[in-house]
Order: C-alpha cells, then sequence, then structure tokens
C-alpha cells in the first residue's frame, strides 16, 4: 500500500510538470491557408522584350512637329526628321521674334537597350526622345517624362508624307561641300544683335560685318569701330562653328555700341543656320546671338 502510494506521488508531480512547461511557452499561431504574405517594397525589374518596341515594332521614321514652350518668345516650332540609317534633321524656329531666327541642326542618333527611347547627337545638350505610335515625346535632361500643366506641350506628332514633303522639301539637304563655299568669300553684314536690330540709317562705313576666308580657316570683319580678325571651326554637316583666337585694333571711337557685344557674339558662337541670304550665328537651343545679310564684298 505505501509503494503505490509513493509511484502515485511520482506521476502526480511528472504530470504537474509538464504543465508548467506548457504554460512558458509561447503560443504558436500557424499561417492561415488564406493568408498571403505581405507585398515587397522593391519594384521588379523592367523585362525587355527585344522582338516588341518602339524600335522594331513601330513605324518610327519620318517627320515630328510641334511647338514646345519658350522662356522669352511664343513659342519654339520643333521639326524633327527621323531616317532610317539613324541619321536625323532638327529645324527650330523662335516665334515672334523676327526674322533669322530659325535654326537647324544635323547628325546622328542612337536607341536606348529597351528600344523606345532615340538620343540624338551633335549638339552641346544631349536631347532625348521617347518614341510613342505616330508621337515623340520630349523629354528632360534626365530621360525622364516632363510633367506639369505644360507636360502636353512637349510633343511632336507625326506629319503625314504630304505634310513631310512641303515642310522639309522647301529647303533641300544640305551638302558640306556646297554649303562652304556660300559661306566663304561672302561680306556678312550685321542686321540684328542680341535681339537688337541694327538701324537701317546706319552709314555703310560704320556697319559691322565678317567675312570668311576658306584658306587658312580665316575670319576678319570690322565691330563699327576697331577691325578684327581671328581663325574658325566648320563642320557644315552638323552646322557648327566656333571662332578662335580673335585679335581687334584698339581705335578709340565715339559710338562703339555694338563692338563689345559682337565680339562676345562671336565668342559663344557654338553653331548656325543658313537660309538664302541670311545668316544666323547661335548658342546651343539659345534664340539667335547675331543674324547677318549677305552684301556685295567691298572692292
Amino acid at each position: 500500500m505505501k509503494t503505490n502510494n509513493v509511484v502515485a506521488l511520482s506521476l502526480l508531480a511528472v504530470l504537474l510538470s509538464g504543465c508548467n512547461d506548457a504554460a512558458k511557452q509561447e503560443p504558436v499561431n500557424p499561417v492561415s491557408q488564406t493568408e498571403t504574405a505581405a507585398p515587397s517594397t522593391q519594384a521588379p525589374e523592367p523585362v525587355v522584350d527585344p522582338a516588341h518596341n518602339a524600335r522594331n515594332a513601330l513605324d518610327w521614321s519620318g517627320v515630328y512637329q510641334g511647338v514646345v514652350p519658350c522662356a522669352d518668345c511664343e513659342g519654339i516650332k520643333t521639326t524633327l526628321q527621323l531616317n532610317t540609317d539613324d541619321t536625323y534633321v532638327l529645324s527650330e524656329q523662335y516665334l515672334g521674334k523676327g526674322d533669322g531666327n530659325r535654326f537647324e541642326n544635323r547628325g546622328s542618333f542612337s536607341w536606348n537597350a529597351a528600344g523606345n527611347t532615340v538620343q540624338l547627337s551633335g549638339q552641346n545638350e544631349t536631347r532625348q526622345f521617347f518614341v510613342g505610335e505616330n508621337v515623340l515625346f520630349m523629354l528632360d535632361m534626365s530621360g525622364q517624362r516632363i510633367t506639369g500643366a505644360l507636360a502636353d506641350h512637349y510633343r511632336l506628332a507625326k506629319l503625314t508624307p504630304e505634310q513631310a514633303a512641303a515642310q522639309m522639301g522647301a529647303k533641300p539637304a544640305a551638302d558640306s561641300q556646297a554649303e562652304k563655299p556660300v559661306l566663304m568669300g561672302r561680306r556678312w553684314e550685321l542686321t540684328e544683335l542680341m535681339g537688337k536690330k541694327v538701324p537701317d540709317t546706319l552709314d555703310a562705313k560704320q556697319r559691322p560685318f565678317i567675312e570668311l576666308v576658306a584658306e587658312g580657316d580665316r575670319i576678319h570683319g570690322f565691330s563699327g569701330c576697331n577691325s578684327f580678325n581671328g581663325g574658325y571651326t566648320l563642320n557644315a554637316d552638323a552646322a557648327r562653328i566656333s571662332f578662335t583666337q580673335m585679335a581687334m585694333t584698339r581705335m578709340a571711337c565715339m559710338d562703339a555700341e555694338f563692338e563689345q557685344p559682337l565680339m562676345q557674339v562671336l565668342e559663344q558662337t557654338d553653331n548656325y543656320s543658313l537660309s538664302g541670304d541670311t545668316l544666323t550665328l547661335n548658342k546651343a537651343r539659345m534664340a539667335p546671338l547675331a543674324v547677318f545679310k549677305a552684301v556685295p564684298a567691298a572692292q
């Protein structure tokens, strides 16, 4: 009898000990089959389908046009021709700025890895466009779509073949070998400087001018007070020009209002446009710096 009591007490102690251990354990809640895992905050990497993108699925070659916002004019009429050989012609006209406000850039373009964006080369500022169906969206300097109240204005619509012929056919494609002689050996008389007209009443002997000489790639001219000369670098295919090593006489004049700004313009110029007898000097996409008109060279 005594032995049975001892055994019973031992079993009771074991049971009590097991209950205490169970009470100390943290409850485990099994995951219900209907519960879903929290969504990942890391965005999936974009999948590039090389068989279906703008480059190989859209009829992207052609002429696009639109009027984009301008800080100091009514707008910039922008015409961009994309060719199948990955070359382009970009024409920009500053509306409301009078004559000589149109300039042109030519060069090549490349596609991004996704095949949906083209990047133009041949100018100081890198220009990028997202290619949609019959439309180009101008991107900002970081390659992102432009947002804000004017976002819809940063787009160029594709022209029909008839419209494109009317736009691009008015001016034949530039030929560097043919265009260079047109620039050379002519007196280019200043008609507008930094948006300011040169008075028609100005005496011919006081009117500023420049002349480009093919031999030695030299420039010489007259500022309205002093004579100057220097060198130039010309790339007619891309409508690029720059002037270097400018030197000038030091005659004192009572009226030399065009001299200093003209020399600054020559220092800043990096591209030009040529339309008939009108030559425009520009810097990047800014409004024209100076406008010249061809006149018979002095004998």
